[in-house]
């Protein structure tokens, strides 16, 4: 249940600054006010998750090895990306198409990961790998076409906030497929418990009949014979 919390609270970070800096993008001094926005929510993430991989103690819910270092290192990096942004904000103007870039690309990564194997044994459906993938495109395109780098930081500041908007609805679908997963697992294991054998029926039945038979007929169909 914590980690669900922690996850809510990372995914809806991440949203309000995306949706922030799509509504300043076409603001004079957006690239200032966003670097900013953007540092604060790294800051915020990177707190978040410190939580989360240090309050988890049940053996059920630790993360893997690969995945608890990961996260220790995003974290750590987080930490120091995000300080640095609100500290000396005007550093990372000519650099900050680079910052989303990476960070779009690492993005759409990571839900490649979770879904292909972090999640196992969940098995996602082709379709819902659209959205990270299209993280990795953004975050390309952010990186090597010219046309956005030299040309307006507008467009570029969109692609990020548009990009941060599609990496929480991939979170919300995977923890929507991973619940039903979940749901089917406890249902099939239910089943059999409700379900009784036919042997087990038959048995019941026979018991059934020779409760309902009366004593004194028993008596009668024995001096019969």
């Amino acid at each position: 249940m914590q980690n669900k919390r922690f996850a809510f609270i990372i995914n809806l970070i991440i949203l309000i600054a995306g949706v922030v800096i799509i509504a300043t993008s076409r603001r004079p001094e957006a690239v200032h006010s966003i670097i900013l926005i953007t540092g604060v929510a790294f800051l915020a993430t990177a707190i978040v998750n410190f939580f989360s991989l240090t309050s988890t103690r049940h053996k059920e819910h630790q993360p893997g090895v690969i995945a608890k270092t990961v996260g220790w290192i995003t974290s750590v990096a987080a930490v120091i990306l995000g300080g640095a942004m609100v500290i000396v904000p005007e550093t990372f103007r000519p650099l900050f198409i680079y910052v989303f870039a990476i960070s779009l690309f690492v993005g759409g990564i990571y839900h490649i990961y979770m879904m292909a194997s972090g999640l196992h044994p969940v098995k996602f459906p082709l379709w819902s790998f659209i959205c990270p993938l299209a993280l990795i495109v953004a975050g390309i395109a952010l990186f090597f076409v010219g046309s956005l780098r030299e040309g307006s930081a507008n467009v570029a500041l969109i692609v990020t906030g548009i990009g941060m908007v599609v990496f929480v609805v991939t979170s919300l679908l995977e923890m929507i497929i991973c619940s039903h997963y979940k749901r089917q697992m406890k249902k099939a294991g239910e089943t059999p418990a409700r379900q009784p054998s036919e042997s087990t029926q038959n048995h019941s039945g026979a018991q059934r009949m020779i409760q309902d038979v009366n004593p004194d007929q028993v008596k009668d169909i024995t001096g019969e014979k």
